[in-house]
């Protein structure tokens, strides 16, 4: 019999070639999986290869198609400036070509000229004689659009005059997006004032609490029109936006104390004292920026990448909108505070003084943040820009001027006497238009400030200010209501 001791050194013998034997299995599975790797690594970096080589390939392709057109405008430059050419006179002058085309299952003929009346068009490229034409069983070009649409945008091509009903927008419209598929021009369309009305008053009480009725913080004081949306302060916690006619569209929340709104090309802007909430053009709540608790903001517009801040003081601060730090300050006149800030053709606007009727400072400051031009107005009430124009309204005996400044050498181009409000904020631009409501009426003014329009005021929009921009019209009234108006679209005679 084998003694005990023997027998457990050969277990353990046994024991320890199983484990030998199961590590040189690990490590060849792992030599395999190596190599498997490796062939993966050379197949991706073929395939990298040839990816590489396919975009140097497609490279030179575009440069050779660039080249390509770049001829190809050449000539037709040479042959626009040789003129058209003649025939010599012992030639028979060629008919022009006659062009049949089956628009939509309607058939039509014309010549090739009228077609490529307009070049840069879809219709001039597609007659070019560059590209192959889709044709039917009976030889006529085929295009896939409305038959009967195609008929004024033929005899726009004919005449150079678009003939388009009176009776029917709906029509109008249809063959407007005619127009605008095959690339064609169409004539401005201008808001024919007769027809200017309201079209729908909203409450803003509606769907508020009891509670929320009855506290005086629950009023409309606060709007403005961002991104054709009219958006407008409810309570201290809520702003609502509507559509430019008026139908509830979402509402932002907003945990601010009583605060002010104001509105760019990009943002919508909410703030109260030192602290700033935005939002984007998609109404994305942005990141808050907070100035030191000493500082009390009154105004704020975005100006150049920057927030441009009136902080009740002579100098304004400008934020940084990228990395939301104060990034410097535009310098004011001694012993004065800055009364009104906008912008106007990249450069910002600043007026200084004391009360309304006194004389103030304007700067106007360029991109380098240096004054370009500098003025003092006797008598200043307001400024405002319209049509590219800074217009500044000051009081002339018992009645108000205004002085129009290009922004080319910053001259009065115009001085007229005018009939607006005492309060810039009761202006806004709309469709082209400066409107302004009085106590009881709705003003319309054109480009030269003279009055065109005026309508009396429905009871619910007395004593408002103008909310205006893109398409949207709006009077917002001292008490809690919105009345959004709008007007029917004409086209030009010309």
């Amino acid at each position: 019999m084998e003694p005990p001791a023997k027998k457990s050194r050969q277990q353990n013998q046994n024991a320890g070639h199983a484990d030998f034997s199961t590590d040189n299995d690990r490590v060849a599975a792992l030599e395999a999986e190596s190599a498997q790797l490796k062939l993966t690594v050379e197949a991706l970096s073929n395939q990298t290869i040839q990816l590489s080589n396919q975009h140097i390939a497609a490279n030179e392709e575009i440069a050779r198609l660039q080249r390509t057109v770049e001829e190809l405008e050449r000539r037709m430059a040479n042959t626009a400036s040789e003129g058209p050419s003649r025939a010599p006179a012992s030639e028979p002058a060629q008919a022009e070509a006659v062009v049949r085309l089956n628009v939509g299952g309607t058939p039509y003929s014309t010549a090739r000229s009228t077609l490529t009346k307009f070049r840069d068009s879809m219709l001039g490229a597609m007659f070019s004689g560059q590209f192959a034409l889709n044709t039917d069983r009976d030889g006529q070009v085929f295009i896939d659009r409305d038959g009967e649409l195609f008929a004024p945008v033929l005899s726009f091509l004919r005449t150079g005059r678009w003939a388009l009903p009176t009776d029917s927008p709906l029509l109008v419209e249809h063959i407007r997006r005619e127009a605008e598929y095959f690339g064609l021009p169409w004539p401005e369309e201008v808001i024919d004032l007769a027809t200017l009305s309201p079209i729908r008053t909203v409450s803003i009480e509606d769907g508020l609490s009891r509670t929320a009725r009855l506290e005086d913080r629950a009023c409309v004081g606060r709007a403005v029109v961002f991104r054709d949306r009219l958006v407008a302060s409810c309570t201290d916690n809520v702003i609502r936006v509507y559509s430019g006619d008026g139908i509830f569209l979402r509402s932002l929340l907003n945990d601010l104390p009583p605060y002010h709104i104001r509105s760019s090309e990009n943002l919508l802007i909410v703030w109260s004292r030192n602290k700033i909430r935005m939002w984007n053009s998609d109404f994305d709540r942005l990141p808050d920026h907070a100035l030191p608790e000493d500082i009390n903001l009154l105004d704020i517009t975005e100006w150049l990448g920057w927030l441009a801040c009136n902080a009740d003081s002579a100098d304004v601060i400008l934020l940084d909108l990228a990395d939301r730090r104060v990034s410097g300050s535009l310098a004011g006149t001694a012993g004065s505070h800055i009364r009104q800030l906008h912008t106007w053709n990249r450069t910002l606007v600043v007026v200084y003084g004391a009360s309304p009727g006194s004389s103030r400072a304007l700067r106007v400051w360029d991109e380098e943040r240096n004054v370009r031009h500098e003025l003092k107005v006797a008598n200043y009430f307001y400024t405002f820009t319209f049509t590219e124009k800074l217009y500044v309204v000051f009081e002339s005996g018992d009645t108000l001027k205004a002085h129009a400044y290009s922004a080319d050498n910053f001259r009065p181009v115009l001085e007229r006497q005018v009939q607006l409000p005492f309060d810039q904020h009761g202006l806004g631009e709309w469709e082209g238009h400066l409107v302004a409501p009085t106590h009881d009426s709705l003003l319309v003014y054109d480009e030269n400030c003279v009055c065109q329009w005026s309508a009396p005021l429905p009871s619910e929009a007395r004593s408002g200010s103008i909310a205006a921009g893109g398409s949207t019209l709006a009077i917002v009234a001292a008490g809690r209501n919105i009345v959004f108006w709008r007007g029917q679209r004409r086209i030009c005679a010309d």
